[in-house]
């Protein structure tokens, strides 16, 4: 019986599917970032993860022309259009200073991708506040989740179009 509503269920989205384009598209606008600063270091980790096909159309769309990172790319290949489109819609300062975002690496998982970035800045935080605007140009339902571990504390939070910008005290 389960059997036979599983694959009622599977001919039935294929046929929605197919009927429609928008089906093509995931129904969730949802990327991670990852902010982690160890006690007393100079540098602290970046990573962003969001679906591949979003933020090859979003870079596409800046650059105004197609900017692939659904297939094996290298880092040389892509970095300076991905940095440049993160320097526009991924922003943080510390402490009432920006920080630059330098991109180290590309990490590919099926269809999304981690994008790693490393920033300098100071051993001692008071206050981090991020940016992270990207992908809402073109959803604006994305919703952006933040998880910030600054040596043994660690604070969440969640960036929409409507409250695109987040400050985090420690």
């Amino acid at each position: 019986m389960v059997n036979i509503l599983f694959a009622g269920l599977l001919l039935f989205y294929n046929t929605l599917s197919a009927a429609s384009p928008l089906a093509q598209d995931h129904a969730i606008y949802l990327s991670v970032v990852e902010v982690a600063h160890e006690t007393n270091s100079a540098t602290a980790s970046v990573k962003v993860k969001v679906f591949t096909d979003d933020i090859s159309d979003a870079v596409s769309s800046m650059y105004g022309e197609r900017v692939n990172l659904v297939a094996n790319v290298s880092l040389d290949q892509v970095s300076q259009k991905v940095a440049g489109y993160f320097g526009e819609h991924l922003q943080l300062s510390l402490n009432g200073r920006p920080v630059a975002l330098k991109l180290t690496q590309l990490e590919p998982m099926s269809d999304a991708i981690w994008f790693h970035f490393e920033i300098s800045c100071p051993q001692r935080w008071d206050e981090l506040t991020v940016k992270a605007d990207y992908l809402m140009e073109l959803f604006p339902t994305q919703s952006n989740v933040l998880s910030i571990t600054q040596g043994e504390q660690k604070r969440f939070a969640n960036i929409v179009k409507s409250k695109p910008v987040e400050t985090i005290k420690f």
